[in-house]
């Protein structure tokens, strides 16, 4: 039997907020008095004022007051791998779940850890730091992704994306075009795109298969578990959901545009 979902991205960050994690009556009562909340994770939950992050802890008190720059959605302030990426007087660090900075704000950009490691710009270039913020694969990249599942998306002089692994060695020699956001999925496949077209290559750059259009666009969702291809041209998205059907399943998608969010009816192939 076919199942589907009806997913609106925008509310779904929403409902989020008060459907995982550990929700107290003293978190909702707490959410009245902010004009921003975000998820509830690991007892605390971020509220904004004055455009500064805090938090309060499960009370609904406040456990640290607003002191980071909130400069992107409130939704994406979660904890990955026990740390959370903060901005302070424009450069990035992490928080812990005690809510200390154990990774002092120093860095340009900063990614979400994933394995272990974190992807971070220094003097303009990409390299990876360990959660005790110590540089272990060095500086030297013009662009890079997050680790997934033991491998990392990186862009070096030739302006082409190959992959390295968590010793910073060279796993996939750069051949890939400069596009999306490229990251293996558990079935060990990943899209990237080769002289303009679509491809899925394994972990030693095999190509093991083509996307079945020239797909104009696609990224990884790494908060959410799910890849996504769309075509510009017929207005299409295929999807690959794990968090919908707990394996990864390729998925057609009927969509529309409502001001600032979108509806997807996800169908089960």
């Amino acid at each position: 039997m076919k199942k589907y979902l009806f997913l609106n991205i925008f509310m779904l960050c929403a409902t989020l907020s008060f459907s995982q994690g550990d929700v107290t009556m003293g978190m909702r009562i707490a959410a009245l008095r902010y004009p921003e909340v975000g998820m509830p994770q690991e007892n605390l939950m971020p509220v904004v004022v004055s455009g500064k992050i805090g938090f309060v802890n499960h009370d609904g008190e406040l456990a640290l007051p607003p002191t980071y720059d909130k400069e992107r959605d409130i939704e994406t302030y979660r904890f990955r791998d026990g740390l959370m990426i903060v901005k302070k007087n424009g450069k990035y660090g992490y928080l812990n779940t005690k809510l200390e900075e154990v990774i002092p704000c120093q860095f340009e950009e900063a990614r979400p850890f994933d394995d272990g490691l974190a992807a971070v710009k220094k003097d303009k270039m990409w390299g990876f730091i360990d959660k005790k913020g110590e540089n272990v694969i060095a500086f030297g990249y013009k662009r890079v992704c997050s680790f997934s599942f033991g491998l990392a998306a990186v862009v070096g002089d030739q302006d082409s994306i190959g992959f390295i692994d968590k010793f910073g060695i060279i796993a996939i020699p750069v051949q890939f075009d400069n596009a999306g956001q490229p990251a293996f999925m558990e079935d060990g496949r990943c899209a990237v795109k080769k002289n303009g077209v679509g491809v899925f290559i394994n972990k030693k750059g095999e190509i093991i298969g083509n996307l079945s259009e020239a797909y104009t666009f696609f990224t990884y969702m790494t908060m959410f578990n799910f890849v996504c291809f769309f075509n510009s041209t017929i207005r299409t998205i295929f999807i690959y959901v794990y968090f919908i059907f707990d394996h990864f399943q390729p998925c057609h998608i009927i969509f529309c545009f409502q001001k600032s969010w979108v509806t997807f009816i996800c169908e089960e192939k």
